[in-house]
């Protein structure tokens, strides 16, 4: 929770000082400046078209009630440019499914690539989706007996794992619980071998990892995996 809070927030406080838009009104445009924007962060010394000076973003690690605090600390490695997208696509996507926004201006945008790790990637546009979602969610009124639970909420992890971390369909049927790898901020990861043996690593957004409890629950072994 504190990685989504942290991602959030810094989303916020750029699009609200570089774009002067409230957060319901990014464009895939802006994500893609976004996205740019923690490319230059990054890299010091390089192009810097913001209007918020460099060091207003980046400083030591200071209290939030400090003069010091700074969003960021440090400089930006291409993994944390990763973590930072993967997790704001999946916020997006989660606003998207409870209706606070209509579309996620994040689908079309591709993650940076990392070295032996999965390229995260959206091949279905915001309309084919969400016909998707409620192709699915339309289904539970079909469902009468309290076994078939777990046909939905099996069916709902795999579409959202799919969707939100580009995995194939080998890559998912070989994954079990022993894949799940939680970081130093508590946050979930998946590690496993992908194509051509190569060890690959994807975040679990916060809806996903829901849906992944909710399927654990529905076969009688509890939220915790």
């Amino acid at each position: 929770k504190r990685a989504y809070t942290a991602q959030a927030e810094r989303f916020l406080l750029w699009i609200t000082l570089e774009k002067n838009k409230p957060l319901s009104s990014a464009t895939p445009e802006d994500c893609l400046d976004y996205l740019r924007f923690l490319s230059a962060l990054a890299t010091p010394g390089s192009e810097w078209p913001w209007q918020t000076i460099r060091p207003q973003w980046v400083g030591p690690k200071a209290p939030r009630w400090s003069p010091d605090w700074r969003p960021f600390t440090g400089t930006l490695s291409k993994r944390s440019q990763v973590t930072a997208i993967t997790l704001l696509k999946g916020l997006f996507a989660w606003l998207v499914e409870v209706r606070y926004l209509g579309v996620n201006p994040w689908s079309p945008v591709k993650t940076p690539k990392v070295s032996g790790k999965v390229k995260v990637d959206h091949a279905l546009n915001d309309r084919q989706w969400a016909a998707i979602c409620d192709t699915l969610e339309d289904s539970k009124h079909y469902v009468d007996a309290p076994a078939e639970d777990e046909r939905y909420c099996r069916l709902r992890f795999i579409l959202w794992l799919g969707y939100a971390g580009g995995l194939r369909q080998d890559e998912m049927i070989r994954l079990t619980v022993a894949n799940l790898r939680r970081d130093p901020e508590a946050n979930w990861d998946l590690v496993f071998l992908g194509k051509g043996g190569k060890e690959r690593e994807v975040p679990l957004t916060m809806a996903v990892f829901s849906f992944l409890q909710d399927y654990l629950a529905s076969r009688g072994q509890g939220r915790n995996p």
